[in-house]
């Protein structure tokens, strides 16, 4: 086949599979590509040529790779078996597969003598019948949950989950989900996983929070060694980075990494690793940095500095600050724990009382139920106009707060004091403590990292949630 012919035999598989057909670009990818060119000369013949505006990067991190795995699904789809399409190794897979349904379909060499190449446009009674070989659970070999919670009862979030998953179809190499403790990352990860779980041949979800075990988080080596482990069908024992990239690229996993903070100082300013985990900060750099197929999710309550020297609005590296839940997405979340008795005002001051943290609100919904008969509006009654830190919330915040250098602790303090947002300025005035203004800004990007601090806008504010929390802390002592 020469490359015309080869893009008439995918366009036809793919347009009989109901793909997205192929456009002008990924077309002139694939012929470049079979005729053996690299990724430069595709680009400077594209410009030549056809007269498109695109950059080489695009090509080569977005066009290429996603054209590469729409193929491999449309032809594991056509001939019944797993089939992974590589640039480098475009020819054979497809010739391959032509070969195997021009024998499943009886349209072999005519006995005539005639070797054209024979029309593959398939009728929906053949299409049926290789769908018979193929399914999602055909390309997804490996799925290795670990100690992932379940999400029977996962509700909301439909816009983060859509985002994600965007940003997956996208091609994005790292992402990560950091927020408040308790706020929900770590469902939304597993959730996450389930959705796209179709499009990978790997799935591996694994927690570095192993506090509640009693065990400190795996080392870099140590969470390498399983990786490559299960990648390799217990067959590799290799355990460094390299070769663990290698595997990435081989094949498409994602991989979600949860409780990511478990790896990183308390008492300092955010983001510094503990002393034998620094080769993490090496795993983030190089997995946003290098091309492969694959994905890296990550969860934590610190945003990991790795992420934000790298990332951007179209760059393969992107993260996603998880804040509470809607009003009406935490009230179908509260259903679930029974029926509850409030209007319309009642439900949304509690809500945004507690940020609509989910962790929060379950302990709340347990409280209104066994001290104020579930009635919504006794319980705000009681509480007059402040929260109450019943159960796990005082014990989440604790967590959170403990993790913070001193410098953080003066700085929330004082602006729990003051009770309102303050500008980069009004905050050096009022800290009594000697601060550079070098210094003071690493502190409040600390903050911001930590989602203690919210900084949309131009002054800063501290979490409404933590700043009572804090001023109650500030009143007790």
């Amino acid at each position: 086949m020469d490359a015309e012919e080869a893009l008439r035999f995918v366009e036809d598989l793919i347009r009989n599979t109901g793909e997205r057909p192929l456009n002008d670009l990924q077309r002139a990818v694939f012929q470049g590509s079979w005729q053996g060119k690299g990724y430069k000369q595709i680009h400077k013949e594209i410009h030549r040529d056809r007269g498109h505006v695109v950059e080489l990067d695009h090509i080569m991190r977005n066009v290429g790779p996603k054209l590469w795995r729409t193929l491999s699904n449309v032809l594991s789809r056509a001939s019944g078996e797993i089939v992974t399409v590589r640039k480098d190794s475009l020819q054979g897979p497809v010739e391959q597969s032509r070969d195997r349904l021009n024998s499943s379909t009886n349209r072999g060499s005519s006995t005539n003598g005639d070797c054209r190449e024979p029309d593959i446009d398939l009728d929906p009674a053949e299409l049926a019948t290789l769908e018979m070989f193929w399914s999602p659970k055909t390309i997804n070999r490996v799925q290795s949950w670990g100690q992932a919670p379940d999400v029977t009862l996962f509700r909301g979030r439909s816009r983060e989950l859509a985002e994600l998953q965007q940003w997956i179809e996208e091609d994005c190499r790292l992402v990560t989900l950091f927020g408040m403790a308790g706020i929900g990352k770590t469902t939304l990860s597993v959730k996450l996983a389930e959705a796209v779980r179709d499009q990978f041949e790997f799935v591996i979800w694994r927690s570095l929070d192993c506090s509640a075990l009693g065990k400190q988080p795996p080392t870099l080596t140590k969470l390498l060694t399983d990786l490559i482990q299960v990648l390799s069908d217990q067959q590799d024992t290799r355990s460094d980075l390299s070769s663990f990239l290698e595997y990435l690229r081989n094949s498409r996993c994602l991989i979600v990494l949860d409780g990511v903070e478990a790896v990183f100082q308390t008492g300092v300013l955010s983001g510094v690793y503990r002393e034998g985990y620094e080769g993490y900060g090496e795993l983030l750099r190089r997995i946003g940095s290098t091309y492969h197929l694959s994905c890296l999710v990550l969860t934590s309550r610190e945003k990991p500095r790795e992420i934000e020297a790298s990332e951007g609005e179209s760059a393969p590296v992107r993260s996603q600050e998880l804040q509470g839940l809607r009003d009406l997405e935490a009230q179908e979340f509260l259903a679930a724990k029974g029926t509850f008795l409030g209007s319309d005002y009642d439900w949304r001051t509690l809500i945004r009382r507690y940020d609509g943290n989910p962790t929060f609100l379950q302990q709340v919904a347990i409280t209104i139920a066994n001290a104020f008969g579930r009635d919504i509006a006794e319980f705000l009654e009681y509480q007059r106009d402040t929260a109450i830190f019943v159960g796990e919330i005082r014990t989440v915040l604790d967590a959170q707060l403990n993790r913070l250098s001193d410098l953080e602790r003066t700085i929330i303090g004082e602006l729990a004091r003051k009770q309102e947002p303050a500008s980069l300025e009004e905050i050096f005035q009022f800290v009594t403590q000697p601060i550079s203004r070098h210094r003071l800004l690493e502190v409040l990007l600390s903050l911001v990292r930590r989602s203690l601090l919210e900084s949309k806008s131009s002054p800063y504010l501290l979490h409404p949630l933590v700043m009572e929390y804090v001023s109650e802390y500030l009143v007790a002592s």
